[in-house]
C-alpha cells in the first residue's frame, strides 16, 4: 500500500510501468478494501462487548486522535493547507496526509454499526444490493468522503452475521485472480477504468493478500512480529517518503535511472524496518501518539 503513496520528482526516462501495474496499481489496490472489511467484521464483536458510548470513544482514541496528530505533524513539516479543519479532521474533504482520510471514514462507519448490523440481519440481500450500488455510484460526500470504505466495511459486517467458509481452492483462485488482473492492465490499459478497478481489481487483491496472509500465519508465525510496529509505519509513511523525496532531489550525482529505480524499491522497507528498530525506544510517547 505505502507505495501508491511514494512520488518521487520525474526523471526523464525513469518509467517502469509493468512495476507500477504490479506494485501501484495491482497489489496496492488491496489494502483499503481488505482493511475495511476486517474492521467491519470486527467492530461486530466490539460493539457486542461494550456500551455503545464507550465502544465509540475507543475508537475515537484509536483512529481520530492519531490522525489529527500525525496531519498536524505533516503541517508543520511539510507546510499547512487550507481550511485546517479539513487539513487536520478531514470534515469535508481529505486531509493533509491523504490516506489518513481512511480512518477518519472508519470512525464514521463505526457510528453506524449497531444500524449496519440490524440491516445484515433482517434484510441482509436488500443491504447488500444497497452497499453495492452505493459503491458503484461513486458518490463521494461531506460523510462518506470514499465510498468504498463504506461498500468493504459493511461487507465485512455481512461476512461476521453470516460466516462463510474459505473455498477450497482459495488459494489457486486467489492467485490466477492476481494473474488474470496483472496481464488485463497490461494488454488493455484503456480498459482498465472504474468499472474494473472497483468490481474486479480490489476484491480480487484483496482476497488474494487475505489468502497469503492467512498461509503466512499458519506457516511462518514469526513474521507476526513486525506486526506491532505496522501502524505505526501507516501513520508516518507519508511524510518520511516526503523527507526522503527531498533529500534525494538535491543529490544530482544520484540522479541516474538505475539509482532512482533502486531508491523508489528500497524506500518503503527500509522506512518500515528502520520503524520497527527505533519505535519501541519512544516508549510511552510513542504509545500515545499512535493510540
Amino acid at each position: 500500500m505505502s507505495y501508491v503513496h511514494l512520488h518521487f520528482f520525474p526523471l526523464p526516462g525513469a518509467s517502469f510501468p509493468i512495476t507500477d501495474i504490479i506494485i501501484v496499481d495491482t497489489f496496492g489496490r488491496s489494502s483499503v478494501p481488505l482493511l475495511s472489511v476486517l474492521s467491519g467484521y470486527f467492530m461486530v464483536g466490539f460493539f457486542a462487548k461494550r456500551s455503545y458510548i464507550k465502544a465509540l470513544f475507543l475508537r475515537g482514541k484509536s483512529l481520530i486522535v492519531p490522525m489529527v496528530i500525525w496531519n498536524l505533524v505533516a503541517c508543520i513539516l511539510l507546510g499547512f493547507t487550507y481550511p485546517l479543519w479539513d487539513a487536520l479532521f478531514a470534515a469535508t474533504d481529505q486531509s493533509k496526509l491523504i490516506y489518513l482520510t481512511f480512518l477518519r471514514d472508519l470512525f464514521i462507519m463505526s457510528l453506524l454499526v449497531p444500524i449496519l448490523i440490524i440491516c445484515a440481519q433482517k434484510v441482509p440481500w436488500i443491504f447488500a444490493a444497497a452497499i453495492l450500488a452505493y459503491y458503484v455510484s461513486g458518490w463521494s460526500n461531506s460523510i462518506i468522503l470514499r465510498p468504498q470504505i463504506a461498500f468493504f466495511f459493511s461487507l465485512g459486517i455481512l461476512f461476521a452475521v453470516y460466516p462463510q467458509q474459505i473455498p477450497k481452492g482459495g488459494r489457486i483462485i486467489a492467485l490466477i485472480g492476481v494473474i488474470v488482473a496483472i496481464c488485463w492492465q497490461v494488454l488493455y490499459p484503456d480498459l482498465s477504468g472504474f468499472y474494473f478497478d472497483n468490481l474486479y481489481l480490489r476484491p480480487v487483491v484483496a482476497f488474494s493478500f487475505w489468502m497469503l496472509a492467512l498461509s503466512i500465519a499458519a506457516k511462518q508465525p514469526i513474521i507476526g512480529r513486525f506486526d506491532k510496529t505496522a501502524f505505526a509505519f501507516f501513520l508516518m509513511h507519508g511524510i518520511i517518503f516526503v523527507i526522503v523525496g527531498s533529500v534525494y532531489s538535491k543529490l544530482p550525482t544520484l540522479h541516474t535511472i538505475p539509482i532512482y529505480y533502486t531508491v523508489w524499491i528500497l524506500t518503503p522497507p527500509i522506512s518500515y524496518i528502520a520503524i520497527y528498530i527505533l519505535w519501541p525506544l519512544t516508549g510511552k510517547t510513542g504509545r500515545i501518539i499512535t493510540a
